[in-house]
């Protein structure tokens, strides 16, 4: 379910999605027409009328016109691991080494089967030790050079960046070369003109407009990652990027690692409305990213890879066996979701936070979509007055340029007790990203994600 908001909404409208919310539901999604047509406008050549009467494909996902294939979700992209890369002047592909390595990869795991052999290599531990001795041995033979500049780094981390992008998309584009000549879909590709005009599937690019669209993650965690190197390596001088490595690798443990994890989550972090140089790092990683797609040829369908931001459940999968970052973020934790302030890093209160949301430039980098899912307690609104205090706060976030909002407005006790009683708060319905489940049917690990969300709070 979703609602539709612009500036000359009537206030009896926005108040009354504010009742719906603070009466448990988390639905609907809200959508600001303003950035959402802006968006369209400037990735497509489609007119004003069609762009006024865009809607939602999947969750947040907008079409141009009723003449739009837009294959949303067609691919992930974690934007983490190319900036590990560019710290560390690794060169090496990241997605696909080729097929002999595959069928090697096959050959190994055949033989360890065969001899009973457990894999090597499986401890987080193990893991960092051989990191820290690969950065160790680089240094002496001199064949690491760290980014002297945070212009240089900013180079490093948009080619590894393009290059990754080109490479998981070489093996998006062969699924959808595939469906051309395997999956048509008759019925789906006679509700769209441009199909019946031209006689082609949707697979096919029958439709004017044809697009895939994309979705980058870990936005938040390379953008507070790269505000704290320039703050503390390039600026203050604190701390040399060598020994922000080596503290990355051990994973922050150690009393000298210890006090650089503290002064990085010390550095000012996106969702902080007072950090100017938060939200600026999340535009720039943003422009990286369209720039790196639109630097990717579409090879089907006459279309083009498209850029959007909503994480669904795949930051936490990523997040697993992402390294440590510059932000302060530990091994395994998952990514921030969607374009959103990082996980559990509450900053300051929930106004900051949408003011700084709202300074994204969401309708040049966001063509596809995004999420904003803020976990906000109920007694933040108690009463009448905190249904229009409510419905302020949404259009105070939209006319800032917020692209769009669904909180969970939930007790956090309640939540807490639901995680300890399971069946207790059977009805208990919450918003995981661009959709909503009862909170009971959440494997336990999703359940604590949402518990360990950014919180906002009167206390």
């Amino acid at each position: 379910m979703a609602a539709r908001i612009h500036r000359d909404s009537p206030a009896e409208y926005v108040e009354r999605i504010a009742e719906i919310y603070l009466g448990g539901s988390p639905m609907p999604a809200l959508f600001n027409d303003e950035v959402y047509v802006a968006a369209l406008r400037n990735e497509y050549d489609t007119t004003a009328e069609d762009a006024k009467d865009y809607s939602i494909v999947g969750c947040v996902e907008p079409v141009a016109s009723s003449d739009h294939f837009a294959n949303t979700d067609s691919a992930n992209i974690n934007v983490t691991m190319p900036l590990l890369q560019a710290l560390k002047g690794d060169t090496r592909p990241l997605w696909k080494l080729g097929e002999l390595v595959y069928a090697d990869k096959r050959l190994r795991r055949a033989l360890r089967a065969r001899l009973g052999k457990p894999r090597a290599g499986k401890s987080t531990l193990g893991r960092l030790r051989r990191a820290r001795k690969s950065i160790e041995k680089r240094l002496r033979n001199g064949s690491y050079q760290p980014p002297a500049t945070m212009d240089e780094l900013m180079g490093r981390f948009e080619e590894r960046l393009t290059e990754l992008v080109r490479d998981v998309l070489a093996d998006q584009q062969r699924i959808e070369i595939a469906l051309s000549q395997s999956l048509t879909t008759p019925l789906a590709s006679s509700l769209y003109t441009g199909c019946m005009q031209s006689g082609k599937d949707v697979h096919e690019g029958g439709t004017t407009f044809n697009t895939s669209g994309i979705q980058a993650v870990g936005v938040t965690d390379v953008a507070d990652s790269i505000g704290a190197i320039e703050q503390l390596v390039f600026q203050q001088k604190r701390y040399t990027l060598v020994e922000v490595l080596r503290a990355m690798d051990a994973n922050f443990q150690g009393e000298q690692h210890q006090q650089i994890h503290s002064d990085l989550l010390a550095a000012p972090k996106f969702g902080d409305d007072a950090a100017r140089g938060a939200h600026h790092w999340v535009n720039q990683v943003l422009e990286a990213y369209v720039n790196a797609l639109r630097a990717t040829e579409h090879k089907s369908r006459n279309g083009k890879f498209v850029a959007g931001y909503y994480g669904l459940n795949v930051n936490m999968v990523y997040g697993r066996k992402t390294p440590a970052l510059p932000s302060g973020r530990l091994y395994g934790t998952p990514l921030a979701n969607s374009v959103c302030p990082h996980y559990g890093m509450q900053m300051v209160d929930l106004s900051s936070a949408l003011n700084a949301v709202s300074k994204v430039d969401f309708a040049r980098f966001a063509p596809n979509g995004t999420t904003l899912t803020s976990t906000i307690d109920s007694g933040l609104f108690p009463g009448k007055d905190g249904i229009r205090n409510l419905a302020g706060l949404i259009r105070g976030y939209f006319n800032q340029g917020g692209m769009q909002f669904q909180p969970n407005l939930i007790n956090r006790e309640v939540l807490l007790d639901a995680y300890n009683n399971p069946g207790k708060h059977k009805d208990l319905v919450v918003r995981i990203a661009g959709y909503c489940a009862y909170f009971d049917d959440l494997s336990d690990e999703l359940k604590r994600e949402i518990i360990d969300r950014s919180y906002y709070t009167h206390n």
